[in-house]
């Protein structure tokens, strides 16, 4: 038989948190006591989820293009996914940035082949970043690709996509976007974002469907005093609870939004409402230098991503379980309020069985395993070891 003990463990969920020997048979948690000491040096949380990345270690959305190259792509997807694990992150939703519908298309059809080929748990959804969104706000995507929903794109996508989620970010301050909430709001998750939505129009959108905001703060109008009041506004504001459930990504290196304003966040906007997304582009890992997000040139510096000619964010080059660090040492959050952060408040947007975002007895070990600066040390799965230090 196959026991394993683990003493002295702070167990974190998104209601509780306390110190415990948990007893682990043949890769389940069979019984949590309480411990005997205050004093603990490891937390197992339930595993994280990242519900924006464009990829990470040379692979990104732009590997699905191609129809003709399938067994490189999926070796190349394995790698990835390997390294992905060591960050603590069980699940991702995939993102892709503005492009031609074709090549969103063949992205996609390629993704549902190796989803259909792997059928693992890791791609939780697909996310489309655009091309609906707003050319004011286009941040490091290609004006030239921005236009409004395309209701045959979307037909044919609804066609493919099985049971999968999918997210569209969309401005819906453009009538057709809002069409389109209106008409597929049983089909996909929309996420209000790279947008200058104003306020009253935001209440719209949400009341009609839409259940996210895209990296919150970034490619938005910011918040106003007076007339011109924004999807900011609304947010820091929520009169009447206006909000609801509605899920808001936050980038949190403290550059996409300042400590500063992470900690006004944290005491002035619901935990329940907010998910810490990595928004990653294809060389997170790799060294600094010039790369490509789509038709666009970026350059990586540390841990940042910004457009070629450094005039605007492109995304993070941030671990997942590093923005984690960033946001704790920022706000001094408790661990269970992490857990909220980076796996649980994913649940009512993406139908997620609770079992997955909580660590109970009589199941199997589903957690990762971190020391107190959010370094992994183990990741598993139901019941399957993801990664190991």
């Amino acid at each position: 038989m196959n026991k394993r003990v683990l003493k002295n463990i702070l167990l974190a969920n998104h209601d509780s948190e306390k110190i415990v020997d948990i007893t682990i048979v043949e890769n389940k948690i069979v019984e949590i006591t309480n411990s005997k000491t205050n004093d603990f040096e490891l937390v197992m949380m339930p595993p994280f989820i990242d519900a924006h990345t464009h990829g990470g270690y040379g692979f990104s959305f732009e590997n699905f293009y191609d129809l003709n190259n399938y067994e490189q792509l999926k070796k190349d997807y394995l790698e990835y996914r390997n390294k992905v694990y060591q960050e603590g992150v069980a699940r991702i939703v995939f993102s892709s940035v503005v492009a031609d519908l074709k090549s969103l298309e063949n992205s996609f059809i390629n993704f549902m082949k190796l989803r259909k080929d792997i059928s693992d748990q890791f791609n939780l959804a697909w996310h489309f970043e655009g091309p609906f969104i707003s050319k004011i706000k286009k941040g490091a995507h290609d004006e030239s690709l921005i236009i409004p929903a395309d209701f045959d794109f979307l037909n044919k996508i609804k066609e493919l996509k099985q049971n999968l989620k999918l997210v569209f970010t969309i401005a819906a301050e453009d009538s057709k976007n809002m069409s389109a909430i209106v008409k597929y709001n049983k089909d996909f998750i929309f996420s209000l974002g790279h947008s200058t939505i104003n306020e009253e129009t935001a209440k719209l959108a949400i009341k009609n469907g839409a259940k996210k905001v895209t990296h919150f703060f970034n490619a938005m109008n910011g918040y106003h005093h007076s007339t011109n009041k924004s999807l900011v506004n609304l947010i820091l504001e929520n009169e009447h609870n206006s909000l609801g459930k509605t899920n808001l990504e936050i980038i949190t290196d403290g550059i996409h939004i300042d400590d500063s304003v992470l900690r006004f966040i944290y005491k002035n906007v619901s935990i329940n409402n907010l998910s810490i997304v990595s928004d990653s582009l294809v060389a997170k890992g790799l060294e600094n230098g010039n790369y490509e997000l789509g038709t666009l040139k970026v350059k990586k510096i540390d841990g940042v991503f910004y457009l070629g000619d450094l005039s605007s964010l492109a995304g993070s080059a941030n671990k997942y379980n590093d923005l984690l660090r960033h946001f704790k040492k920022a706000t001094n959050c408790s661990w269970s309020e992490l857990v909220k952060l980076s796996s649980y408040n994913q649940k009512d947007v993406f139908d997620i069985d609770l079992k997955d975002v909580q660590v109970t007895e009589n199941q199997l070990n589903n957690f990762v395993l971190v020391d107190k600066d959010l370094n992994v040390s183990e990741l598993w799965s139901n019941g399957e070891l993801l990664y190991k230090k």
